[in-house]
């Protein structure tokens, strides 16, 4: 057992406690009060700071759907068309500026409204693949004009001869216009009555067809990957449909953001929904009918798709256009497109992407422009003050006829007051509509930037084309205060010297706007023809706008190609398709489990 001795206070003398420990502690305690009080400011201070970035999943301050996500939908939309497809990086300028306000709470994203159907230019092989095992049969051969029944190219689809040819110039290595491939690739095949009495039957009335008929079971139900390189191995390298408005195709475009931990979101900055048009807004039917319409009216008629049969089409005691396609008429507008172009329901409408050289000027027209806006805050105001409107020039050679609309699809028979719009995948033959040319703000900035544009009376020659004294009036007001402008912007040296090449090079592709008349006693149909860029005419300075249209996609250009001839023509202007971002597509779980984490712990090593 061990002794313990218990001290006791009384045993320490007084003389050993120091007299002055309670003052020594002061400014200890002071100090840590003091460190405790910035501790929690800078704490409170951290947490207010951080709260504005932890408001959603991207950790980006500010963020909401009416403000940042609608700008990077209205950004990405606007620079897409001019990537030509592409991957491209976007350098962060003042190019990126936009003169809209995102402060409302009803913001909207402003989408290109030919989106969709640029699309369908040109489809990954590997994603055709895929959307035909998703489609139905019926779908999938509805609209696309077919050229050849198999990958060989041994027996031809086409109605006609010249078709044919075109086929082999145009379309050898699309993957769109062979029939054997939605039959190898299509669950539940049908219209098979039909099938066999205009293709299968016919074929198998020959040994070479008995063999590819034979041939068919083998290659049903390849993989993707080697679906794909049977197609690559007869020489298909793209699938690309022609234009058609039978429906709308539907699209959704996406951009990915990354957050501050690597997590990826995709959110949507374009939607374009699917819709079937009604019968009668399906005026492309003029141009090819579709292939189970064929199959219809052939099984009924007793003819055969096939070519070189003793009863194919054009061997057939009837004309397909006239009598089978567009039924008797008297409009000037068939006179003309077959005089010209070629007889109805052997027309291919074919989609005409913007040159890569138009759009690398725009691109850095806009670079230009809109940094030399931003440094001249009294020009910037002059220009977003500016008005957009919209004129009715008439080439001069087009005075004095009467006009039966400038869409090859709509065969009006009595004439119009005015010019029509061009083609276009809305027109449905329905309305009077005048067409017009709107002078945006930049178009026509580009316009005259590309012809150097400073002579006032040049300026008058342009306007003095617009169909009436109150637009002439509209235009040279616009067009003043663009010349102002562009005279006060003296950044773009080297763009007019750009423009005299690219000139050449939009006018070797011919893109004009036409229009269907007669002469003033409804006697000869004539068909008048205005090329868009044709310097030095007044008219180039519109060709100018409508290019620029073009590049960002507010135009199509299309070219309709026929038997006897072809005919580019650019559609109408069409406004942007506004939608609003989607809210839900803003995650907002995650940064408020970081930000309750935050709070624990800070207050918890307080």
């Amino acid at each position: 057992m061990h002794a313990r001795v218990l001290p006791n206070v009384g045993d320490i003398p007084l003389t050993a406690v120091p007299k002055d420990a309670s003052r020594s502690e002061g400014p200890w305690q002071l100090a840590g009060f003091a460190y405790l009080c910035v501790s929690l400011g800078l704490n409170i201070y951290y947490i207010s700071f951080l709260a504005s970035s932890v408001t959603n999943n991207y950790y980006w301050a500010g963020f909401n759907s009416t403000g940042t996500e609608t700008f990077l939908g209205d950004l990405f939309n606007s620079k897409l068309p001019l990537t030509y497809a592409i991957p491209s990086p976007l350098g962060l300028n003042r190019s990126l500026a936009t003169f809209k306000s995102y402060a409302g709470a009803n913001t909207f994203i402003d989408g290109s409204p030919s989106a969709a159907r640029a699309a369908m230019i040109s489809i990954p092989l590997e994603q055709a693949v895929v959307a035909l095992r998703k489609t139905s049969f019926d779908t999938n051969i509805a609209l696309s004009p077919y050229c050849w029944v198999d990958l060989k190219r041994t027996f031809g689809l086409a109605i006609s001869a010249a078709r044919q040819h075109r086929c082999e110039q145009h379309d050898m290595d699309n993957a769109a216009v062979y029939f054997e491939i939605p039959v190898r690739n299509s669950d539940g095949l049908m219209l098979t009555a039909s099938i066999n009495a205009t293709i299968f039957g016919p074929l198998e009335s020959i040994p070479a067809g008995q063999q590819w008929v034979a041939s068919i079971a083998s290659l049903v139900g390849l993989s993707a990957q080697d679906e794909v390189q049977v197609w690559r191995h007869a020489g298909l390298a793209r699938w690309t449909f022609q234009m058609h408005n039978a429906w709308q195709n539907g699209m959704k475009q996406t951009i990915q953001i990354v957050n501050a931990l690597g997590l990826t979101y995709q959110v949507g900055i374009h939607t374009v929904p699917y819709i079937h048009q009604s019968y009668n807004s399906w005026t492309t039917v003029n141009a090819w009918i579709g292939l189970p319409n064929m199959l219809y009216t052939c099984a009924a008629l007793g003819c055969s798709l096939v070519r070189g049969m003793p009863n194919s089409i054009d061997q057939m005691p009837f004309d397909w256009g006239s009598d089978i396609v567009t039924g008797p008429t008297s409009s000037p507008v068939a006179t003309l497109v077959t005089q010209y172009v070629g007889p109805y329901g052997l027309l291919d409408i074919r989609f005409v992407a913007p040159p890569r050289q138009l759009l690398d000027v725009i691109l850095v027209f806009q670079v230009q422009y809109l940094a030399a806006l931003a440094l001249d805050p009294s020009t910037q105001r002059v220009f977003v003050q500016g008005s957009e409107p919209a004129v009715d020039p008439i080439p001069p050679s087009w005075i004095g006829v009467e006009y039966y609309g400038g869409n090859p699809m709509c065969l009006y028979e009595t004439p119009r007051p005015n010019i029509q719009p061009p083609f276009s995948f809305g027109d449905a033959c329905s309305a009077t509509v005048t067409h017009t040319v709107t002078l945006g703000r930049m178009s026509s900035l580009f316009a005259i930037t590309s012809m150097d544009l400073t002579s006032t009376v040049m300026a008058r020659s342009i306007c003095s084309l617009c169909a009436t004294t109150a637009t002439q009036s509209k235009c040279q007001e616009s067009l003043s205060v663009s010349m102002s402008i562009y005279q006060t912007l003296s950044t773009l040296d080297s763009l007019p010297s750009m423009s005299s090449a690219l000139a050449s090079q939009v006018s070797a592709l011919n893109v004009t706007v036409i229009q269907f008349a007669t002469t003033s006693n409804n006697a000869t149909p004539i068909l008048l023809v205005q090329q868009m860029i044709r310097p030095p005419e007044a008219w180039t300075f519109f060709g100018w706008i409508t290019m620029y249209e073009w590049a960002v996609g507010r135009r199509e250009v299309y070219t309709f190609q026929g038997d006897v001839g072809n005919v580019t023509t650019i559609t109408p202007s069409q406004p942007f398709v506004e939608q609003p971002a989607n809210p839900l597509e803003l995650p907002q779980r995650a940064c408020y489990y970081v930000l309750y984490i935050v709070f624990y712990t800070t207050f918890a090593f307080i």
